[in-house]
């Protein structure tokens, strides 16, 4: 399970790295650097974030247990759905199989829709996990170019701006707990195809038979210099 996780989260570990190239930083950070003015971050030996809004808490005891500290927001568990506030440690039992990893409150998460088995190449397929808030950004980046996604709700609808080469193919709204999915999802002025028979996340896909569905109204990105 942990290993077909970090597959399916390869867009957005790919794009935490380049974004940290350009920032000129580390794209893996030890709490004390992703908190420097967070006192008790000093102290959660062995956490780190990757790029701004996933953190990893491994889990080093035989039984399972483990304290964690979760820096200032809100925090969900990847693996269980929990929402936590941040500003204080947890006590985490989490199974071998669990990858220990929480995701920060409003995240728009770039995740491989299909079922990868290596990194060779661009994903086939793109999903955008959607973990709460009412909008925000994220720019997927890949070899083929980069790709800029905004969202806005508004009155239980979703709109989805995609902006670039990556074929979004699906958006997933996590089933968390204090967190309404929308009732409503267009992408690019389409709307989109509600799925809410999973238990753990609502699926919006495009109509049966639209291709390309991020190329609706697409923007040509801006050349690089």
């Amino acid at each position: 399970q942990i290993v077909a996780t970090r597959y399916r989260l390869l867009p957005y570990l790919y794009s935490a790295a380049a974004a940290a190239a350009t920032r000129h930083r580390t794209w893996l950070r030890p709490m004390i650097a992703a908190c420097p003015g967070d006192r008790a971050a000093r102290d959660a030996d062995g956490q780190y974030l990757i790029g701004d809004d996933l953190l990893v808490a491994p889990v080093t005891a035989a039984d399972g247990e483990q304290d964690v500290y979760l820096p200032a927001g809100t925090w969900i568990d990847y693996a269980t759905r929990a929402r936590h506030e941040g500003g204080r440690w947890l006590r985490l039992t989490r199974p071998p199989e669990q990858a220990p990893l929480f995701v920060r409150h409003g995240t728009l998460l770039p995740v491989d829709a299909g079922q990868p088995v290596s990194a060779a190449a661009d994903p086939a397929a793109l999903a955008l996990e959607v973990w709460g808030g009412t909008g925000g950004t994220t720019t997927v980046h890949e070899d083929r170019g980069e790709t800029r996604i905004a969202l806005t709700v508004s009155g239980g609808a979703a709109e989805l701006t995609v902006t670039g080469p990556a074929p979004l193919t699906r958006a997933e709204w996590p089933r968390a707990t204090g967190q309404e999915p929308p009732r409503q999802v267009a992408v690019n002025g389409q709307r989109w195809t509600l799925d809410e028979s999973d238990p753990d996340r609502l699926v919006a896909t495009p109509p049966s038979g639209q291709k390309n569905p991020n190329r609706i109204a697409l923007a040509r990105p801006a050349s690089r210099q």
